[in-house]
């Protein structure tokens, strides 16, 4: 069997063709043929009859002859076009009617067979239209199904391009983001949801940016009049066949409902982009949700490494000022000439180098929110004109008298104790009173090593994506160094020791020997008293019993108020 009639079987298979030709020889003996290969054929003397036959029932296929009476072949197809601008059509014709041609490409036909039918010819040309019908319907299908699937999932999905214009979005925008899709679909993502708290586009930038998938939960989401939902972000790039991006696409499931069971019982595992389900973590994300409506000057401290700036950006994003701009200063990186002039900005000639008028960051932030990081570095100088901005809402740009007016939302962040600053005459008090309205302490790692488990599972997902590795758990003796670490460097230290070993790890668990060298001798010199073989004895309890505090007092052959005791004496957390 020639393979252009192999084929032609496999693709005309579960077909319907409607062959039209006045020619009664011919159309009885092409019947037979066609039949060989369509599941269904049908025929017409002219194309009256193909043209009724077409509107009881469409078809796959439509073959047709140009020249027969009552209605010939040009007007039956246009007619046919009409109904179904996507018909397959081939034309045969025993002249060659040029003069048709024209006409034939503008109704959108471009099969023309010259009679007599030459076979290979003939099933060459059925053997391409079917492969388009099959393909087309297969197409159809996809989109069908893909659409079904858009429509049924309760989370929003919007999909984006590179320039950040909405490609796609379903149907549960409307309830999620009280918008109708039709109103986003092929605009500027920004400009589509401006209307919104737009908490999600910062999460989408990252993907489109870093081409890697990235996720944050508890996000408030609002639009003015609309009621308030906790979401769930979830964003993948988009990567055609060769691996290169071409958009993301965004998933936004509504928390609302668990957000509020959480917080009742006082376990949020997360909180925008804060980990950690600990009485102190807990804490933090109350005063975050009270504070993010207020206007009030907020102050951050905590050591290194602690989180504080992802707190700003969880107190801004969860606002009202959350569609506004958040600018961040960090004001131990810029001298004081250099940190006036990107505060406040400056007029041309203001100074050598002024070479044109310039905003400042104050001005850039008006009506979102600035974060003053590392303010205990400051000048005296910077201060007082920074109490001035706090007392009177008003400042000026370097080299120039007149005041500007800002609505801007001041938040401060340290690491240093201010107290102690102010007593030794480096900082003034009243800014200190001033920025210190209300004081979110982020505490170290140390002091919430309950958390380290559900850090260490985030950071190892994290680089499994970053990295493309599949790493699925660290060594119990790893998770011992984690616990009892004294980590300096809070959970910046920790990560970067969850990154150096996802470099060097080769195996699917993490060991010890996969941890940097300084990280495990820190470990190794402390002293020996500090790590006594009980507290071990009761980890490795809790870590079998799976923090069953009653299975590991059996373990332990001791009471669970002895152990209860015990954990209290180590300051052990399960």
């Amino acid at each position: 069997m020639q393979p252009t009639v192999a084929e032609l079987k496999r693709y005309a298979s579960g077909l319907s063709v409607l062959y039209v030709e006045d020619d009664d020889t011919m159309r009885h003996e092409t019947y037979h043929i066609l039949t060989k290969f369509f599941t269904s054929v049908e025929t017409a003397a002219n194309g009256r009859e193909g043209l009724q036959s077409y509107r009881q029932r469409q078809y796959d296929l439509v073959i047709s002859d140009i020249r027969m009476p009552l209605m010939d072949g040009i007007k039956m197809t246009s007619e046919i076009k009409g109904i179904n601008k996507e018909q397959s059509i081939i034309i045969t014709s025993a002249y060659d009617e040029s003069e048709y041609l024209v006409e034939l490409i503008n109704i959108g036909i471009d099969n023309f067979i010259i009679k007599p039918l030459n076979n290979k010819k003939f099933l060459e040309t059925l053997l391409q239209a079917c492969r388009n019908v099959t393909y087309e319907k297969q197409i159809q299908r996809y989109k069908t199904n893909t659409e079904a699937i858009f429509r049924s999932v309760g989370e929003v999905i919007i999909t984006v391009d590179n320039d950040m214009k909405v490609i796609e979005a379903n149907d549960a925008v409307r309830h999620i983001c009280a918008i109708d899709k039709e109103a986003v679909i092929g605009k500027p993502f920004k400009s589509a949801f401006a209307a919104c708290s737009m908490g999600c586009y910062d999460v989408l930038a990252r993907t489109l940016k870093e081409t890697a998938p990235a996720k944050i939960n508890h996000v408030e989401c609002h639009k003015k009049g609309k009621k308030r939902l906790v979401v769930g972000i979830t964003t993948y790039p988009l990567l055609d066949a060769k691996g290169v991006a071409y958009g993301a696409v965004m998933v936004i499931k509504d928390d609302t409902y668990t957000s509020l069971l959480e917080t009742e019982i006082g376990h949020r595992r997360q909180f925008y982009k804060l980990i950690g389900k600990s009485e102190a973590m807990q804490r933090v994300y109350s005063l975050i949700e009270s504070l993010a409506d207020l206007k009030t000057t907020v102050l951050i401290t905590g050591e290194s490494g602690v989180g504080k700036e992802l707190v700003a950006e969880a107190i801004h994003y969860n606002g009202s000022r959350c569609a506004m701009p958040l600018v961040k200063v960090n004001c131990s990186a810029l001298p004081e000439g250099l940190l006036e002039s990107e505060l406040f900005g400056h007029v041309k000639g203001a100074f050598t180098g002024a070479i044109k008028d310039r905003k400042g960051r104050f001005q850039i932030a008006d009506g979102g929110t600035i974060l003053l990081d590392e303010i205990g570095d400051i000048s005296i100088s910077i201060q007082l004109r920074l109490l001035r901005v706090l007392q009177d809402l008003e400042f000026e740009r370097v080299g120039d008298a007149t005041p500007i007016r800002t609505n801007t939302r001041i938040i401060a962040s340290t690491n240093k104790d201010l107290k102690e600053l102010v007593a030794k005459g480096e900082f003034r008090e009243d800014l200190y009173y001033r920025l210190n309205v209300i004081e979110v302490h982020v505490p170290p790692l140390r002091q919430r090593r309950d958390d380290i488990h559900i850090l260490v599972r985030y950071f190892i997902d994290r680089f499994n994506i970053l990295l493309k590795k599949d790493i699925t758990d660290v060594s119990s003796d790893v998770m011992k160094v984690f616990l009892t670490h004294p980590f300096s460097g809070n959970i910046r230290e920790l990560q970067h020791a969850i990154e150096h070993a996802f470099v060097l790890c080769n195996k699917s668990v993490i060991t010890v020997d996969d941890l940097p060298r300084d990280f495990i001798d820190t470990n190794s010199k402390k002293p020996a008293e500090t790590l006594p073989p009980e507290y071990h004895r009761i980890i490795e309890a809790l870590q079998q019993s799976h923090f069953r505090r009653a299975k590991a007092a059996q373990i332990l052959g001791i009471s669970r108020i002895a152990l209860y005791t015990k954990m209290k004496k180590y300051n052990i957390k399960p």
